[in-house]
């Protein structure tokens, strides 16, 4: 984790300010930046999740997942923290979803053996327009310090 979460957010967040201008390809910068998200936090998958005009939700760039793991009733558990996420613009952190009561009787917490979760809002022009999610299979893997330097990263004017 940076010394400082501030001042490492803000110089990656100038950073992709600058690659996206001149990106041909958004998808690789996504990439790289889910990479450097999933590498500094330590989980073991992520994705970059678009919400759409309509409110809806985009999968196209994730880290060892696949977009079958979002659909369908086995995806409930994540459209519905997703939908929360959007709604609120809060960072969401859960300990272990294998024992919180919102989660646990979910198919894909159980067949995924997803535990700990940090989804954060990213907003541009004060809307929610994606969402960054991060997954770890370590009860209570994701802390404080996680949230204050993803919360450096979720607006972009």
């Amino acid at each position: 984790m940076p010394d400082d979460p501030q001042e490492d957010g803000a110089i990656l967040l100038g950073a992709l300010r600058e690659v996206l201008h001149r990106a041909a390809e958004p998808d690789r910068v996504l990439e790289a930046i889910l990479g450097q998200a999933v590498a500094r936090s330590g989980a073991h998958r992520g994705a970059f999740v678009e919400v759409e005009g309509s409110g809806e939700f985009t999968f196209r760039v994730m880290h060892r997942h696949e977009a079958r793991h979002f659909n369908g009733a086995a995806g409930e558990y994540s459209r519905s923290l997703f939908r929360h996420v959007r709604d609120t613009g809060q960072i969401v952190r859960i300990e272990n979803a294998l024992e919180d009561a919102r989660f646990q009787h979910r198919e894909s917490v159980q067949n995924l053996r997803i535990v700990a979760i940090l989804c954060a809002p990213i907003t541009v022009q004060g809307k929610v327009s994606a969402l960054l999610y991060l997954e770890s299979s370590t009860p209570g893997h994701f802390r404080p310090e996680h949230e204050r330097w993803l919360s450096s990263l979720m607006s972009i004017s």
